[in-house]
């Protein structure tokens, strides 16, 4: 199933990327969360296009859910790392 994100072509879906960085889990560690909302396939281009640039492993990526309009779709990546 994770090959299906490495199948398809490079494009530039219409994607919006949030990025949440008020989630501290401690003094020298943070949690960032990349959320990704669009068509089933622009989120599947986006995340491809992450793991390209060895940002993520497609597998580090949540299940496709539906989001919040009709055809759109929600996929969550969760980075930890140390802070200075």
């Amino acid at each position: 199933m994770q090959t299906n994100f490495l199948t398809d072509p490079d494009e530039s879906p219409d994607v919006r990327v949030s990025i949440d960085t008020s989630e501290q889990t401690s003094s020298n560690r943070e949690s960032v969360r990349v959320l990704l909302i669009g068509s089933r396939l622009g989120v599947i281009r986006t995340i491809q296009r992450f793991y390209r640039l060895k940002v993520a492993e497609v597998g580090d990526w949540s299940p496709l859910q539906p989001g919040p309009k009709p055809g759109e779709f929600i996929s969550i990546l969760t980075l930890r790392f140390a802070i200075a």
